[in-house]
């Protein structure tokens, strides 16, 4: 980056003097009108990112709180279909929303759905592979989540919460206090979260961290031993979320 690139970055975020060198001081105030156009869309682009998010919070009050975030948290892609990595943990240090202490899993719940629409693509291993396998291959082998799935886990229930915020419902914003793991997933042009039950998140969370598919077994049995294993990986591979790799290492 050049010397005046760099200059005009730390004007736009809110030293215009930086560019003395190069504009005279009447002129400075220009640069503003920069920094209040970019700083409109960074929190545009946060609005779009964050539906449940300014669900809760209402719309003028978001942009209140986007503002702030953007103002210390300029995009490092040029591209802001991903911008608001970030934006969970820094509400959750927000002293003035101590008292929504659920709004930043909601953050990262709107944001995760946000990298699985824009995860790159992969092509999920067909139920028909998986079954020309031995008994001993299958045991043996790993398979893990495409990029456009993943795995989220909450420590009270929060899907209700997000599901009524996004609909406009005025029921299911009480939460449980019990583990909830969600499985976040591209279905077509959009994606589709659902509730896992134990057995099956911990099946998958193994897969996930490549660990090998009778490892996974074992662990969905730990967790619930009534588990019919076959009625299981059907229901997996009923959800074209697993990609196979009969490789001794992880994927």
């Amino acid at each position: 980056m050049s010397a005046f690139h760099q200059a005009f970055a730390e004007a736009l975020t809110g030293d215009p003097e930086a560019l003395a060198a190069w504009v005279q001081t009447p002129d400075l105030a220009i640069v503003a009108v920069y920094r209040n156009t970019i700083a409109s869309a960074l929190v545009e682009a946060l609005e779009a990112a964050f539906p449940a998010v300014v669900a809760a919070l209402g719309s003028d009050n978001f942009r209140q709180v986007a503002a702030a975030f953007a103002r210390d948290h300029y995009p490092a892609d040029p591209m802001l279909h991903d911008y608001g990595d970030g934006f969970a943990d820094w509400l959750a240090a927000q002293d003035a929303l101590a008292d929504m202490d659920w709004l930043p899993d909601l953050a990262r719940l709107d944001h995760l759905r946000l990298s699985v629409l824009n995860a790159a693509d992969g092509v999920a291993t067909s139920a028909e592979v998986f079954a020309d396998l031995s008994p001993e291959a299958l045991s043996h082998a790993r398979a893990r989540l495409i990029p456009a799935a993943r795995l989220i886990q909450f420590d009270t229930t929060l899907l209700s919460v997000w599901d009524a915020l996004l609909t406009g419902e005025g029921e299911g914003l009480e939460r449980r206090p019990e583990s909830e793991t969600l499985l976040v997933r591209r279905v077509g042009e959009g994606v589709e979260v659902r509730r896992l039950d134990a057995d099956m998140a911990a099946f998958l969370s193994v897969c996930a961290d490549g660990g090998t598919l009778s490892g996974a077994a074992e662990v969905a049995l730990t967790c619930d031993p009534t588990t019919d294993l076959t009625a299981l990986f059907s229901h997996v591979l009923g959800l074209t979320c697993l990609q196979l790799s009969t490789e001794s290492d992880p994927l």
